[in-house]
């Protein structure tokens, strides 16, 4: 069993929210976007290319405000990333996942392990 302040290997071992390395690199979305587009991310399923959790279960799920989910919404469909859809005054919104140049920039900078020695 390992001990706690054990060292340890994090390939593989964790599941969660990743933020693509082509959306990482840009300065252009804040932080708190790029952790949003990660969790929609895991939002949507194997079949979708949409989601809808709450504004308040995004919030909850990244540990921040309802009004930093909105400013972070935002930064993402400023940049086209995202595109979001609300059917009725208290349906919950729909997001919509936005193919972006970034994506295939990203594609031919990749690097798949750290080229560098311990």
């Amino acid at each position: 069993m390992t001990e706690v302040g054990e060292r340890i290997n994090p390939w593989g071992n964790f599941t969660g929210s990743w933020i693509p390395n082509w959306l990482l690199e840009r300065s252009e979305i804040n932080s708190t976007a790029k952790l949003l587009y990660s969790r929609l991310c895991q939002y949507t399923g194997r079949e979708k290319n949409h989601c809808w959790p709450s504004r308040k279960t995004l919030a909850e799920a990244l540990g921040i405000s309802v009004q930093r989910v909105d400013r972070a919404i935002k930064n993402l469909k400023d940049h086209g990333l995202i595109e979001c859809k609300q059917d009725g005054i208290k349906e919950t919104s729909k997001y919509y996942f936005l193919f972006h140049q970034w994506m295939t920039e990203a594609k031919k900078r990749a690097v798949t392990e750290p080229d560098y020695q311990n």
